[in-house]
């Protein structure tokens, strides 16, 4: 839906293993607001566009939403 992009006034932090070390998971959150947030990898990058969505919005948003093709991969950013 939106190919792995954050949405809009989110940022993004790298989490790191205890020890040093990329763990591989991101911590999304929102710029003004950074105690709304949510963790995970890149595929819940998508997830953040909800931040700045009404319920009715995303709910729209995801069941209007075309089927996922093949080619929809090629746009997420490569992983660390």
């Amino acid at each position: 839906m939106w190919h792995g992009t954050v949405g809009p006034g989110v940022a993004v932090e790298k989490l790191t293993r205890p020890g040093g070390g990329f763990s591989g998971k991101y911590r999304f959150f929102l710029r003004e607001d950074p105690d709304t947030w949510i963790e995970g990898g890149m595929v819940d990058a998508t997830l953040t566009h909800g931040f700045a969505m009404t319920f009715a919005q995303w709910v729209t948003a995801t069941i209007t939403h075309p089927a996922v093709v093949s080619s929809d991969t090629t746009a997420w950013p490569p992983r660390d």
